[in-house]
Formats: structure tokens, C-alpha cells, sequence
């Protein structure tokens, strides 16, 4: 006797796309989430084993997550270790799910951002302003923003773009807007010199000569007399010639501003100006 039985075996197919351009690339020393497309056809629910490595290197070791048909992708946290050279890499997924094996391969870029100061030292008058130009570039691979800020100073600054787009391999260029304070500090108002530590004013001088005069020509001695003359005289022309004199203004003042960037918790310095602020 022969049995027939019929039977319909369900075939599935799973597979990973590449991640889109704003998630295939990371700066050194950071983590970032990406999104692995699935593409898949009759897929049974079951349980996914997942682990990645960039070029040879073990990135995440193997963990489990419940993959099934209503699963369109996958996310994975991607480090890269700090000292990754720049550049293009290989990104490979090793999955496993019931017992079928797959890796699946896609570039994967390390890349960062710097910049730069057109200038690193201005002079300004108290309350006026100048502007530089920063300038911003990054490595292939790299799209996204980076923030603009300065350090606190007296000084205050602003950007034509607070938050700029970079995109690998292409330059940017912001002005930076300077203005000092209307006030420098320690300056003080400038007024006519002390005359603490003289000792009268001329016109006191005056009368004291003549009095200091008949006392030493009352006692007949005129060595004196001449003596007390000729040192009144001096003092007067001293005093009279530093009356008219007046305060020096304050020497300028100094002010340092840190133009920095940062993006994905990254902070890069593009340099330091030294703001020298006269005061008029």
C-alpha cells in the first residue's frame, strides 16, 4: 500500500539594506543608531541573533531580538573606538535566524569636522564692533550640523549662521560679528591732576615771600633772606607748571574669545582672538 501526502513548504527570505547617508558614518569615539532597511518576504516570527564588527574589529558582540513579517528595520548601536583613522570602512551585520547564517556588508564612514579663524588678533574702540570670517570643513563621509558658540568674554559675538549644514569634503564660511563693551574695565574718568603733597597754592605763595622776607631782613640776616627767596620762587614755578596738567587715559584692555564648534558631542576649537579694546 502506498500513502501520499501532500505538503507545502513556506519559503522566506530576510536581508539587510544599506543605512541611508546620514547614518553611515560616525565620529571616533562616539555611538550612533542605525537603521538597517529589512527586506524580507513571508517571514515567520522568531528570534534574531545580531552582532557587527567594522573592517575586523568586533563592534557588538551577539545579542537576541524578536524579529517578524510587521518588522521593517532593524536599529543597531554603532561605537566607533576612539583613534578609528578617517575614512571609508566595512560595516558587516551577522545575523542568524532559525539556524540560516547571513552577513551582510555596506561602507561605513569614520569622519569629524574642524575649522579655522581668518583672524586671530582685532583692535577695536570702546562700544565698536568688527567682523572675521570661520571657516568650516569636514572629512568624506561626514553629513550633518555643528553649533557655533564663544566662551564668555566682554566681549560678545555673533554668527551669520549659529548652526551650520557640512557636508564631507565641501568648505563653509561664517562671518563672525565682534563688539566690545561700551564701558572698558578699569577705566576711569580722566581729571585734572591731584595737587596732594604740595604745599599752598601760588597765591598763598605769595604772601608767605614777603612775610618769610621781613623776618630774616628784621634779623639781619640776608644770606637767609635770599636763601628763602630764591626756594619760594622754585615752588611756585613748580606748582604753577603742574597745575595745568591732567589725568593720562587708561592703556587698552585685552579680552580673549574662544570660537568653538560642536556636533554629536563632539567640541572642536577653531581658535582664540585676542580683542584689544582702546579707550577713546
Amino acid at each position: 500500500m502506498t500513502a501520499t501526502i501532500d505538503q507545502t513548504l513556506s519559503a522566506y527570505t530576510f536581508a539587510l539594506q544599506a543605512p541611508s547617508a546620514v547614518q553611515d558614518w560616525a565620529i571616533p569615539g562616539t555611538s550612533l543608531s542605525v537603521s538597517f532597511p529589512v527586506q524580507q518576504s513571508n517571514l515567520p516570527s522568531g528570534t534574531l541573533m545580531v552582532g557587527c564588527t567594522l573592517d575586523s574589529t568586533t563592534l557588538c558582540p551577539y545579542y537576541y531580538i524578536g524579529l517578524g513579517p510587521s518588522n521593517s528595520t532593524l536599529m543597531q548601536q554603532v561605537a566607533v573606538p576612539p583613534g578609528t583613522p578617517l575614512g571609508q570602512h566595512q560595516l558587516t551585520m551577522l545575523t542568524t535566524f532559525f539556524n540560516n547564517t547571513q552577513q551582510f556588508s555596506f561602507p561605513f564612514y569614520v569622519a569629524d569636522f574642524s575649522g579655522s579663524l581668518g583672524s586671530t588678533a582685532v583692535t577695536l574702540s570702546a562700544g565698536g564692533s568688527t567682523s572675521i570670517t570661520a571657516t568650516l570643513t569636514a572629512t568624506t563621509g561626514f553629513l550633518g550640523n555643528v553649533a557655533l558658540s564663544c566662551g564668555n568674554s566682554a566681549v560678545t559675538c555673533n554668527f551669520s549662521q549659529g548652526t551650520v549644514t557640512l557636508t564631507g569634503g565641501a568648505t563653509q564660511q561664517v562671518t563672525v560679528t565682534l563688539a566690545a563693551p561700551a564701558t572698558v574695565k578699569g577705566a576711569a574718568p580722566s581729571h585734572p591732576a591731584s595737587r596732594t603733597g604740595r604745599l599752598s597754592d601760588p597765591p598763598a605763595f605769595a604772601v608767605v615771600m614777603p612775610l618769610g622776607l621781613a623776618i630774616a631782613l628784621r634779623r639781619r640776616r640776608a644770606f637767609c633772606a635770599i636763601f628763602v627767596a630764591v626756594l619760594l620762587l622754585f615752588v611756585i614755578s613748580c606748582g604753577s607748571g603742574s597745575s595745568s596738567g591732567s589725568g593720562t587715559p587708561p592703556p587698552p584692555s585685552q579680552y580673549s574669545v574662544t570660537v568653538q564648534a560642536n556636533g554629536y558631542g563632539i567640541t572642536h576649537t577653531l581658535g582664540t582672538i585676542t580683542v584689544t579694546v582702546d579707550q577713546e
